[in-house]
C-alpha cells in the first residue's frame, strides 16, 4: 500500500511537496472502516480523491508516480522525466529532481527514493522505514562516481534484484546484512503491481483475465450488468493466429508469433482500435483472444458487439474492471488520472459509494477529478479529499480538507464550489467579453 509520495523539481512541483494517506488523528469516529489497520498503531487510509482546477498538476502528481515505476521496473530514466524539471525558475536543468515514496509490502515498510540531474541517476535510496518506529535502516544506496559491491556478492544478481545502474556515474555502498533480509523482489514487485490508469490507458490484461480466471470472469460480467450499459455478456472468442489475421496478414501473424515466444510474456496486446484482442498461447499453438458483447435482441434472442460498437464510456467501464476487482479483493494500490472521463455522474457517484461502504476492501483507490458530487462526507472522509492549486510563482501545492476541521454536517460539495478551500478554477466576468471586438469583417 501507499503510504506517501514526495516530489521535487518534477513538472509543476518546483519546491517539495508531499502527499500521503496518513488518518488525521481527530477523525477516529468518521468512517472507521476507511482505516486499515496496519499495526497496533499505524493505519492507512483506502481512499483519496484529488481535486483542482485545469492545470493545477493533478495529471503532474500522476505522471511523477509513473516516472517512479518505470525507473524501478524497467530500469532506466524515462526521457519525459528527463525533460521535465519546473521550468519557472533559473537555470531548472542546473538543479536535481527529486521523487520519493513510503509504500507498505509483503508487511514490511520502505522508503525508496531518486535525484535525478540531466537524466541521470545521481543518487538513489532504499530504507526500510520499520513503520516510522525507530531509526529507518538501510538496505542499499548509491552516489558518487565509483562502483563498490561487498565481496561474495554476484553483480549481477544485484543489478536483476534492484534494477542497478552500473554506470561510471553512479556509486553504490550495499549494506549486505541488510540486503539480504530482504525477501527477493519485494520491491520490484510492488512497482510492478502499482496499477496506473491515465485517460488513454487500455486494460490489456482484461481479456487474460476473463479467459484464464473464473472468479473473475464471474465478478465482471456481473459488474458490467449492473452498470446497465446493455452488455448482458462479455464473451472471449478464440481464434487460430491465422485465421484472425487472414492469408494477407501471414507475415504478420509470424511476427506476433516470434515476438510472444521471445517475450516470455503470458500475452502480447494486439493493436487494432476496431478489436479488443490479445495474443496467447494455449496448447503449444498461438492463438488470438477477443472480447465480443452480448446484447439481448427484442425477440429475445442475442448479438455480438464489436468494441467499435460501444460508447466511450462503456469502453471506460471496461478499463475500471480490472481495477475494481484489484482494490476490492486484493491489497493493490490502483491510481486513476481523470476518473469521471466519459462516465455518467451518476454510476460514478454509485460506483465510488460502493467501494466506500464496503467494509471488507483490501486496496487503495486514488484518483484525480473534478466531479464534485463526489464531496459528499458519507463517502469520503476528509483526510480522504485532497486540493491542489498552484501559488503565485506557478508551484503545485497540495493540501487535505482535515486541515480546514469541517464538522461532519458541513455541505463541503457547496463550499468547494464557493471557492472555500481553493483548487477551483476563477474566471474574470465573461460578461466583461465583448465577442465582437474578435470578429473579422
Amino acid at each position: 500500500m501507499l503510504i506517501r509520495l514526495v516530489i521535487n523539481n518534477v513538472l509543476s512541483f518546483g519546491a517539495e511537496r508531499e502527499f500521503n494517506m496518513f488518518p488525521y488523528p481527530h477523525l477516529a469516529n468518521r468512517l472507521s472502516h476507511h482505516k486499515y489497520a496496519i499495526d497496533k498503531d499505524f493505519s492507512l487510509l483506502k481512499m483519496a480523491a484529488i481535486y483542482g482546477a485545469n492545470g493545477s498538476g493533478k495529471s503532474n502528481f500522476v505522471k511523477a508516480l509513473s516516472f517512479l515505476k518505470e525507473i524501478v521496473v524497467n530500469g532506466k530514466v524515462p526521457n519525459d522525466l528527463a525533460n521535465a524539471p519546473f521550468l519557472l525558475q533559473d537555470a531548472p536543468f542546473e538543479k536535481p529532481q527529486t521523487i520519493g515514496i513510503e509504500f507498505l509490502a509483503e508487511g514490511q515498510t520502505f522508503w525508496y527514493a531518486v535525484e535525478i540531474l540531466n537524466g541521470l541517476i545521481k543518487t538513489e535510496e532504499l530504507y526500510e522505514t520499520n513503520f516510522g518506529k525507530g531509526e529507518p535502516e538501510l538496505i542499499f544506496e548509491r552516489k558518487e562516481i565509483y562502483i563498490k559491491f561487498e565481496k561474495d556478492v554476484n553483480e549481477k544478481y544485484l543489478e536483476n534484484y534492484f534494477k542497478v545502474f552500473l554506470d561510471s556515474d553512479f556509486s553504490v555502498n550495499y549494506h549486505l546484512s541488510n540486503l539480504l533480509q530482504v525477501k527477493p523482489l519485494i520491491v520490484t514487485n510492488w512497482f510492478k503491481n502499482l496499477e496506473i490508469i491515465t485517460p488513454s490507458k487500455k486494460a490489456d490484461n482484461l481479456i487474460y483475465l476473463l479467459a484464464r480466471d473464473k472468479e473473475f470472469n464471474a465478478f465482471a460480467n456481473h459488474l458490467i450488468k449492473a452498470f446497465h450499459t446493455g452488455i448482458q455478456e462479455i464473451v472471449v472468442e478464440t481464434k487460430a493466429i491465422e485465421a484472425y489475421f487472414g492469408a494477407n496478414e501471414t507475415l504478420n501473424a509470424r511476427e506476433i508469433s516470434r515476438d510472444l515466444r521471445n517475450n516470455d510474456a503470458d500475452f502480447l496486446p494486439l493493436k487494432n482500435s476496431q478489436d479488443f484482442a490479445i495474443a496467447i498461447e494455449e496448447g503449444g499453438e498461438i492463438v488470438v483472444k477477443r472480447l465480443l458483447f452480448k446484447h439481448q435482441l427484442k425477440d429475445g434472442t442475442a448479438t455480438n458487439f464489436h468494441l467499435y460498437q460501444l460508447s466511450d464510456g462503456t469502453k471506460r467501464l471496461l478499463d475500471y474492471l480490472v481495477m475494481l476487482s484489484q482494490v476490492i479483493l486484493n491489497p493493490s494500490v490502483v491510481v486513476i488520472d481523470e476518473i469521471a472521463r466519459s462516465i455518467h455522474p451518476a454510476l460514478l457517484k454509485t460506483i465510488i459509494e460502493k467501494f466506500s461502504t464496503t467494509e471488507n476492501t483490501k486496496g487503495q483507490l486514488i484518483f484525480t477529478t473534478h466531479e464534485s458530487n463526489l464531496l459528499d462526507q458519507e463517502l469520503l472522509r476528509p483526510d480522504e479529499i485532497w486540493f491542489m492549486e498552484k501559488d503565485k510563482f506557478g508551484c503545485s501545492d497540495m493540501y487535505p480538507l482535515s486541515e480546514f476541521k469541517e464538522h461532519k454536517t458541513k455541505d463541503i460539495r457547496k463550499g468547494y464550489l464557493n471557492g472555500r478551500y481553493g483548487a477551483i478554477p476563477f474566471l474574470s466576468p465573461l460578461k466583461n467579453l465583448n465577442w465582437n471586438d474578435y470578429a473579422t469583417t
